[in-house]
């Protein structure tokens, strides 16, 4: 009898173990399914508008915080108009321009540039992303086509101590809107490419 009760136990033991680990382990294998799914299915949307953003931070890592140069396009548009404000040398006409656009690496971005305008002519400039990082820039050559070449100079965030090279062209003709014995006024839009570094 104490035989036969030890056996009846034993089985009793394993007839509770044998419900609970099957499916226990059938649950927690459904459970991390589900959860992977949900996840890849919940982050499918962002992984495929950030994938630029991704790949670069990804690259910079890989060079150890080191720059990284970017291919980089840009176009813009906006006004310009006469602002004594602005410190010019002698000789020299100061215009105020203003205007946003659309690039790499930036997204919608506002700019504004003094142009000291003439025979010895300057433009220096603020780009300003959203989210507030900023991109400092001069013009470096004025080309013979009407292009003008600028020179990146450092920037703020994400671009601090960046640097490049770009080339603008007129995408419309320059329009001035001011009249006859009024300083200069008027509209603007161009677009180019070239690098980003940082």
């Amino acid at each position: 009898m104490k035989r036969q009760d030890h056996i009846t136990r034993n089985q009793l033991n394993c007839l509770h173990m044998k419900p609970i680990k099957q499916p226990f382990s059938r649950t927690l294998i459904g459970l991390v399914i589900s959860a992977v799914f949900l996840f890849s299915f919940s982050c499918s949307q962002e992984s495929d508008m950030y994938a630029s953003e991704n790949l670069e931070a990804i690259k910079a890592s890989a060079n150890n915080g080191k720059k990284v140069k970017r291919p980089w396009k840009i176009r813009s548009a906006g006004t310009f108009e006469f602002d004594p404000s602005v410190s010019c040398g002698e000789g020299l006409t100061p215009l105020k321009i203003t205007g946003g656009g659309e690039a790499s690496h930036v997204g919608n971005y506002q700019v504004e540039l003094e142009w000291c305008f003439g025979n010895t002519p300057s433009i220096t400039g603020i780009l300003t992303a959203a989210n507030g990082d900023t991109i400092l820039f001069y013009a470096e050559t004025f080309n013979e086509d009407g292009s003008i070449t600028y020179r990146v100079d450092n920037g703020t965030g994400r671009f601090n101590q960046a640097g490049g090279l770009f080339t603008l062209s007129d995408t419309e003709p320059t329009t001035f809107t001011n009249g006859p014995g009024e300083p200069p006024r008027g509209t603007y839009a161009n677009a180019g490419e070239g690098y980003l570094e940082y």
